[in-house]
């Protein structure tokens, strides 16, 4: 009783305005390790391990074992604690007295009790958040990366008396799909809590939000029906408004949600349409259309009946249906979605140089929904998935979008889709650890977070990183272009002027820190993306540095590079470049041997770089088995192949790139067919997506294994997506594209 009446008066004092009430707790490193000890109501596997968090930490920072005791075994009174605890234990409630109100799992409560520090939560994960929280809001250090903790030198902590606060995350589900997150650990400490994909199979210590994804094939399984049910399948999808497609999907769904049975909270059940910009035109789904005014509709009445259907067996699911491409638009005079029915809203399509309200149409898209549902979740794209090395300068607008996406209370997470093919891609670490506060807070102060990660991530070469980025971001501005997921890899604001620059800046910070340093590692992952870039596109940088007039790399110093890229790939194992490519294509060009290129005869008379542009194949968009090869037949010695026996569009040109204007688009390309070919199979397919119906050739008109140019039509910038597919037969061995050139109209 006397323990209760001295901690109910502290707790009078604290929240009163009394004398004291602006003094502050002000600790030494030493003070700290000589003063506090850990103090958890009873040792339970949870609270033992968020205490030994906490101990190892202060340990790091100290160099002294931080004592863990229990309420039992001490006497409150007697020391100074960091106190742990959950807002139900006895101990908390009874003993000190707090009886905060968390409405949710994920906050948690912080409070100065005279000289001690209490953190509660509703559960662990709160708890471990609050933790981590004090450790770097009060302590000093930074989880800047999974392989590097800043620990502060000095510390001197200074708490205030009126220290009292309930801290909760902005967004309930928070996913940043970078490589280098999928370590659970350290997506723990960054308070990211999706696991998405093969994350699953990665869960968290504690605070998992599982998105299972599954798309509308693994409902309806074509190798079972197409032969006997072709009328299941419609456009690519499946039939949404058949009623036996719909209790087929239903078995299915319950024979899959049976598998996560034991998952205790909630996680997403994400049916998505099939990826790909077509759907179900049939009778029946063209009423649901013109009824709905979208395509969306009949997709949605499937998602809803599903989840009405399963709701009181899954409680725990949120059926989520994507809007994605086709599906983006949703339906109007549409009831408002049930509670257990979530939208993944994705902006694919978006510029993603402006943010999210300068994509007109997109936004507008996105507040629809947000009158419809009142759960929605965002996946934003990040990065070039045709090059995650490719310096991407969009961190400015990512954090814009997350400010306007947290002023919706019905977003309730957001995922960005970044690197995740590979570790090291663009700026990976800042981007990791910028974006995961802004997920938190979007109110935080963007600078404040970049310029903090560069003076500790990167020690005394931090002003040349920072100048790295402020030339980088310069550069876009004055040469801006649309920034997509897919990018050519060669663009205006990767300019001759930018790499001799930044190649400066990046040795002057390599050459400021110590050799085989931890922050010269760091600083290696940036050069390895700028140098790699600058392989990729001297053919085009050396003409264009010939062309003003400037002095560019010698022979030697791209030898170096070359070697220095090959070494960086193989001691940190990498072995991904894009979504679907593999690094050692993008070693193969860098060491493919090209001659002048050899103008087409139909531009002999027309002034390159006004009234005609080429697109070798470096600069193309690749993925899906394309591959660049030698082939002495190609304007200069080098193309990109696919083999014939897929239907992937490997190969395109996203028409965002083009300059202003009307232009005639050609490529150039050649075939070679397979020993047993049939004469009047299909060559290859090609079209502008969204723009054109998809042509083909037939194998007659290109037997002679030479180039031809296709002649594609008349187009302007954003127009859509150039794409050229091989046929998926056995009558071609390869097919071989060795550029795409446009000429000015008129």
């Amino acid at each position: 009783m006397i323990i209760i009446s001295v901690v109910l008066f502290l707790i009078v004092s604290l929240i009163s305005c009394g004398e004291g009430a602006d003094q502050k707790i002000n600790l030494s490193k030493q003070e700290l390790a000589n003063r506090y000890q850990i103090l958890i109501s009873e040792k339970t596997k949870e609270q033992l391990f968020i205490s030994n968090q906490l101990a190892k930490y202060l340990k790091l920072l100290t160099g002294k074992k931080v004592n863990i005791l229990t309420s039992k075994e001490t006497d409150i009174l007697d020391g100074q604690y960091i106190i742990l605890g959950f807002s139900n234990d006895k101990f908390i409630k009874d003993i000190l007295g707090i009886h905060v109100r968390l409405k949710d799992t994920q906050g948690f409560f912080i409070k100065r009790f005279d000289d001690d520090i209490v953190i509660v939560a509703n559960k662990p994960v709160g708890l471990i958040y609050g933790v981590y929280y004090f450790l770097e809001n009060y302590i000093g250090f930074r989880f800047l990366s999974k392989d590097y903790t800043y620990i502060p030198k000095t510390v001197k902590i200074s708490l205030p008396n009126n220290l009292q606060e309930i801290i909760k995350p902005r967004f309930f589900y928070r996913e940043i799909f970078i490589r280098e997150s999928d370590n659970p650990d350290f997506s723990l400490k960054l308070r990211l809590n999706g696991r998405l994909g093969h994350r699953n199979l990665k869960p968290l210590k504690y605070g998992n939000i599982f998105v299972k994804l599954h798309d509308i094939f693994d409902l309806v399984p074509p190798k079972i029906y197409r032969k006997t049910h072709p009328e299941f399948f419609c456009g690519g999808q499946i039939d949404y408004t058949n009623s036996m497609v719909k209790e087929i999907a239903l078995k299915r769904a319950d024979q899959i949600l049976q598998r996560y049975k034991n998952i205790k909270d909630k996680f997403y059940f994400v049916i998505g349409n099939a990826d790909n910009g077509f759907y179900c035109t049939n009778k029946k789904s063209k009423e649901r259309i013109k009824e709905g005014k979208a395509p969306s509709t009949p997709y949605l009445d499937f998602i809803v009946y599903l989840a009405k259907k399963l709701k009181k067996k899954y409680p725990n699911a949120i059926f989520t249906a994507s809007a994605y491409l086709w599906s983006r638009k949703p339906p109007k005079n549409y009831p408002k979605l049930p509670d257990n029915v979530a939208v993944f809203f994705c902006d694919i399509e978006s510029d993603f140089s402006k943010p999210i309200y300068k994509n007109r149409e997109i936004y507008k898209d996105l507040k629809r929904w947000l009158k419809l549902s009142r759960h929605v979740i965002i996946w934003h794209y990040i990065t070039n998935f045709n090059n995650y090395f490719q310096p991407y300068p969009n961190i400015y607008t990512i954090y814009e979008n997350i400010k306007t996406y947290s002023r919706f209370r019905r977003i309730k997470g957001v995922f960005l889709q970044g690197s995740y093919g590979t570790l090291y891609g663009d700026m990976s670490d800042l981007r990791l650890y910028v974006f995961s506060k802004l997920l938190w807070n979007p109110k935080l102060d963007i600078n404040h977070l970049i310029d903090d990660f560069i003076q500790k991530f990167y020690a005394d070469a931090g002003t040349y990183i920072k100048e790295y980025l402020n030339l980088l971001y310069t550069n876009f501005k004055k040469h801006p272009s649309a920034l997509r997921p897919k990018m050519i890899q060669y663009t205006p604001y990767l300019n001759a002027e930018f790499f001799i620059k930044a190649e400066e800046i990046l040795n002057n910070a390599l050459n400021s820190v110590p050799e085989n340093s931890i922050f010269e590692k760091n600083i290696k992952k940036i050069k390895f993306s700028v140098d790699l870039m600058l392989l990729i596109n001297n053919p085009y940088l050396q003409k264009e540095a010939q062309y003003k007039a400037i002095q560019w790399f010698s022979t030697d110093y791209l030898t170096k590079l070359k070697k220095e890229v090959k070494t960086f790939i193989k001691e940190n194992n990498i072995t991904t470049y894009s979504e679907g490519g593999h690094i050692k294509d993008i070693l193969n060009l860098i060491e493919l041997n090209r001659e002048n290129i050899k103008y087409p005869e139909i531009v002999k008379n027309l002034t390159f770089g006004k009234d005609w542009f080429d697109y070798q194949e470096y600069m193309l968009q690749v993925c899906c088995g394309a591959k660049f090869e030698q082939d002495l037949k190609a304007s200069d010695k080098v193309a990109v192949s696919m083999p014939g026996n897929t239907t992937a569009w490997g190969i395109s040109l996203n028409l965002d790139f083009l300059p202003e204007g009307k232009w005639d688009i050609y490529f150039s390309i050649r075939v070679e067919p397979t020993d047993n070919y049939k004469i009047d199979d299909t060559a290859f397919r090609y079209g502008v997506y969204r723009k054109t119906r998809p042509k083909e050739v037939k194998l007659f008109e290109v037997l002679d294994k030479n180039y031809h140019i296709i002649h594609v039509g008349e187009f302007k910038k954003s127009d859509g997506n150039l794409w050229i597919a091989p046929p998926g037969n056995s009558s071609v061995y390869k097919i071989y594209v060795d550029r795409v050139f446009i000429i000015k109209k008129n």
